[in-house]
């Protein structure tokens, strides 16, 4: 297929699922899905987009080789300034977020929450043990991420956030294709598609869009009601697979059939049982695998050079077994050229990341985390498991949640943290009365919720 054509296929296929997403926004809101917890999770992860969007729009953006033989992006100079602004507003908005929702009063804390920011803590006191900086502005702005995650209304809201964004991520890439084409691809490398390049849309990495789009399919699938999720679902798959990272595209085939299989909702009556046991052999077989492959005997050149990270991050792991060394040490092994610059921000694999940074103690945390919100999710356990387990399927061979500082993928976490069960039908009634003559009944929340008007 040649570059036109896969420019256009790919931006009809963007322009089909933006008319698709208006009328799934337009029930949201009718039936008050939309509410603080939407605005935290889609806010963060589209302010942590930004500055990627901007370079694709502007199109000054060209690749090089490293001293690795890695093609590694060349940013404008504005680029390293937008990051920042990214990162501000991003924790501005958690800010916000979190007063507002304390001064209306009734605030219940999640346990969920609580141990993420336990875990944060323990990332920067390990920093702070190794001489490292104890408090960053990224590392500041997830505090403010997580705290409001303590506090914010769970249920529905977060996880149609995340699968707002996840859609409208693969409908920009989808145009960029067509109109920043030298952009938003790559040439294939170790295997490819019909498409006959990569694509990395409006990010600067194809592997990491590929991973954005999967850790968002379940969300999606939770967030849309009816038959627009299957639609949604589906049409994430393709494009992580147009991305051609292998990881993402075996994790789009594991999701997408554990998605169709298991039908996971958050308003069901009670918990089933049979898709519940499912969802959580998925998940022990994503987490058991991805620390089965970070520690077999591979090649130098198997994997994409993998193992030779894995191998970097466990001499440092055995050195410093409890406790790592913070989220700030790892970037600074490229300038020690221990690490390409196309691994600055992650080992490649999950545990490997929460090891390196959090040590043992962290591991553990992180393995409380995930029981406390899996508990905790009721009758959503279903879709909550199949949710963690897309983090563990990408974080076998990529890099999933950072430990300690926020970046694109926190997203995922703040939603997994928020996302929770809600009753049969709706948080919200519909009211007409008398006075209003035939108008539009106003929507009034339920005491369970929240709404944006």
């Amino acid at each position: 297929m040649t570059f036109t054509a896969a420019s256009l296929v790919l931006a009809t296929g963007a322009l089909l699922a933006f008319v698709a997403l208006l009328t799934p926004l337009r029930r949201a809101h009718a039936l008050g899905d939309l509410d603080s917890s939407t605005i935290l999770t889609f806010g963060v992860a589209a302010l942590m987009t930004m500055p990627a969007i901007l370079v694709t729009a502007d199109g000054n953006f060209t690749r090089r080789f490293d001293a690795f033989r890695e093609l590694v992006p060349v940013y404008p100079s504005w680029q390293p300034a937008a990051v920042r602004l990214g990162v501000l507003m991003a924790g501005l908005l958690a800010l916000v977020l979190l007063i507002r929702r304390l001064l209306l009063g009734g605030v219940r804390l999640h346990a969920a929450g609580l141990v993420a920011i336990l875990l944060w803590s323990v990332a920067h006191l390990s920093a702070g043990l190794h001489s490292q900086a104890t408090v960053t502005p990224r590392g500041l702005v997830l505090l403010a991420c997580l705290a409001a995650a303590t506090v914010l209304p769970r249920g529905r809201g977060a996880a149609l956030g995340a699968g707002i964004f996840g859609v409208g991520l693969a409908i920009a890439s989808g145009f960029a294709a067509l109109f920043r084409h030298e952009v938003a691809f790559v040439p294939c490398r170790e295997q490819c598609t019909p498409l006959g390049e990569s694509l990395q849309g409006v990010l600067s990495n194809e592997n990491l869009l590929g991973i954005s789009l999967i850790v968002a399919m379940p969300f999606a699938f939770l967030g849309f009601r009816g038959a627009a999720r299957y639609g949604f679902c589906a049409y994430l798959a393709a494009m992580a697979v147009a991305t051609t990272s292998r990881t993402a595209a075996g994790a789009a085939v594991v999701i997408l059939a554990a998605l169709l299989l298991v039908r996971p909702r958050l308003d069901g009556a009670r918990e089933a049982l049979g898709r519940t046991a499912f969802a959580a052999v998925l998940l022990v077989g994503a987490a058991a695998g991805s620390l089965m492959v970070a520690e077999h005997r591979w090649g130098d050149v198997e994997l994409t050079n993998r193992p030779t990270l894995w191998r970097v991050a466990s001499g440092y792991i055995e050195r410093s077994p409890w406790f790592g060394y913070g989220p700030e040490k790892w970037a600074t092994l490229y300038e020690s050229s221990e690490i390409p610059r196309a691994a600055q921000r992650t080992a490649h694999n999950q545990w490997m990341d929460v090891l390196f940074v959090a040590g043992i103690v962290g591991a553990v945390l992180l393995v409380v985390l995930l029981a406390v919100v899996i508990w905790s999710a009721e009758a959503a356990r279903p879709g909550i498991l199949i949710a963690a387990a897309a983090i563990f399927l990408v974080g076998t061979t990529e890099g999933a949640w950072a430990i300690g500082y926020v970046d694109l993928l926190s997203f995922s976490l703040l939603a997994l943290l928020l996302t929770g069960p809600v009753a049969a039908g709706s948080q919200y009634v519909h009211v007409r009365p008398a006075t209003t003559q035939g108008r539009p009944s106003p929507l009034v929340p339920s005491p369970a919720g929240e709404t944006i008007p």
